[in-house]
């Protein structure tokens, strides 16, 4: 599991730094009001993916299932079947898109010296999208034969070409349209190196359309509507507060919202990281009828998604606003800083059971109580989101999201609970108590130093994230897992720092 993990974890850190490059370059170069408009767009036209209808994961369960009964006419007949469906959204999404651009155009005031390059680039994401549905094939087939490795190192290729071609394209044309065309050529790169690479990895793969069964759709869609449900969730509690901001306040205060829920973001897609492996291992627990071994595998990726969920909240919350400054530009530190304390406040309570809660209960096929909960979460964000828009402005959307992800967590946490048979307290007790503890002298020892030292610029918020970590690190092996009963990491670090130095040549 940590091997995949970590390469999971791997791509995230360089998707990070891809961000870190091109935000701030973005908005240089492009200006804070088409940026804003830049997010509106992919956040409309994000909600087309929903007509994959929670196919990708659908179709990886099944070719997964069909590859370790080495049945591999029944896995090109998921393969058949799972194109024709992706081919079928890509030409529904152009024509529900051009209703989209329309509502667009309606919707949001676009200044008329922007219209042609910001219609140019809404389409251009619409070809984008249409596209990325096929596009999402390959890598259900890479990692239905667990290639996590080669396909985040594929990933990590596309971001590098994303980031090189951005930097150039924006030099020469500094356009909301470049933004978009950086998007379709990496998409179309990216594709054909995936098929190239699967034609020649697995030759046992075969994309034949003619294979497309409605028996197999069938099966396929007895698992994804419930991901559908899943994916609307989501996107409603994640991807609706540029679409509040640019209806009722402004365009221009999209991206001060945008550069802190990323940070936000990326911290959740982190903890998924975990989560995209102890689906199938719960699967798997279940299957054997190894309850105790399930509940385990709660407590025990629990514990260490806490961890790793303090350890980022605890420097965000002490030297996130001054992140933003360096990173960004000053405005960003006052206005974006006070939305990231807020988005904080839930972050380290949603994340551990987002990464590990909700994938036992999708891997032993309880889900539906998670996913129908996660539906009315996002319904309440949108509607707190708009009502305290008006009152609050900004923070008030900040408030909108926070508060149902406080109510979400509990309610999760709850339902796996009751399903692997885990009292509430033995969980608060081994998961949360020392790590409270632990997080609270993390961050009373990092605050003190800071109010002293004053920590700033790159050298000084480098400072404040070792001492940050350094700090955590002492705590966390010499109290929170001290005699841990399900990981010692005492022992783990003992361990590799023992294959460290018997690897070195003294020669």
């Amino acid at each position: 599991m940590f091997k995949n993990i970590g390469s999971n974890w791997l791509l995230m850190v360089v998707t990070v730094a891809a961000t870190y490059i091109l935000l701030p370059y973005s908005l240089k170069h492009i200006g804070q009001e088409q940026y804003g408009i830049w997010l509106i767009i992919t956040s409309l036209t994000g909600y087309m993916g929903l007509l994959m209808l929670g196919v990708p994961m659908a179709s990886v369960r099944f070719m997964a299932d069909s590859l370790a009964k080495h049945d591999y006419e029944q896995m090109n007949k998921f393969i058949g079947s799972s194109a024709g469906l992706f081919l079928f959204a890509g030409v529904v999404s152009l024509v529900v898109g051009c209703g989209v651009f329309v509502f667009f155009e309606s919707a949001f005031p676009i200044p008329p010296e922007l219209r042609n390059p910001v219609r140019a680039a809404f389409f251009l994401v619409l070809f984008y999208i249409a596209g990325g549905f096929f596009g999402e094939l390959p890598y259900g087939i890479m990692a239905a034969h667990h290639d996590f490795v080669l396909r985040n190192a594929l990933q990590t290729i596309t971001l590098v070409y994303r980031l090189l071609a951005t930097v150039v394209l924006l030099k020469v044309y500094p356009s909301v349209a470049s933004l978009a065309i950086v998007q379709l050529s990496s998409m179309a790169l990216e594709t054909t190196v995936l098929w190239t690479v699967i034609h020649r990895r697995y030759p046992e793969v075969r994309l034949d359309l003619r294979k497309f069964e409605m028996s197999t759709v069938r099966t396929i869609f007895s698992f994804s509507l419930l991901v559908l449900v899943l994916t609307v969730g989501f996107k409603l509690v994640f991807q609706t507060d540029s679409l509040v901001i640019g209806k009722f306040l402004d365009v221009s205060d999209v991206p001060f919202y945008a550069a802190a829920n990323s940070l936000i973001i990326y911290l959740i897609e982190f903890v998924i990281g975990i989560a995209s492996v102890v689906m199938p291992t719960a699967t798997t627990l279940r299957a054997l009828n190894q309850e105790h071994e399930l509940r385990a595998l709660l407590l025990k990726w629990s514990k260490i998604a806490v961890s790793l969920s303090l350890l980022a909240t605890l420097y965000l919350a002490e030297f996130g606003p001054r992140v933003l400054r360096v990173w960004i530009g000053p405005a960003f530190e006052v206005h974006s800083g006070h939305i990231l304390h807020v988005l904080l406040l839930s972050t380290v309570v949603f994340l551990p059971v987002r990464g590990i809660a909700l994938p036992i209960l999708m891997g032993v096929g309880k889900a539906k109580g998670a996913v129908w909960t996660l539906l009315a979460t996002g319904v309440l964000n949108l509607g707190l989101s708009i009502l305290w828009a008006k009152q609050y402005g900004l923070i008030g959307v900040a408030w909108g999201t926070t508060v149902p992800n406080l109510f979400y967590s509990v309610a999760l946490l709850w339902l796996v609970c009751d399903e692997v048979r885990c009292h509430i307290w033995d969980y608060l007790r081994y998961v949360v108590v020392r790590a409270a503890i632990g997080g609270a002298l993390t961050f009373a020892i990092v605050g003190t130093v800071d109010r002293y030292a004053t920590l700033q610029g790159y050298l000084g918020l480098g400072a404040g994230g070792l001492l940050t970590v350094v700090t955590f690190g002492v705590i966390w092996l010499s109290f929170v897992y001290s005699k841990d009963p399900y990981f010692d990491l005492q022992g783990a670090c003992a361990r590799f720092i023992r294959m460290r130095w018997r690897s070195v040549d003294y020669s």
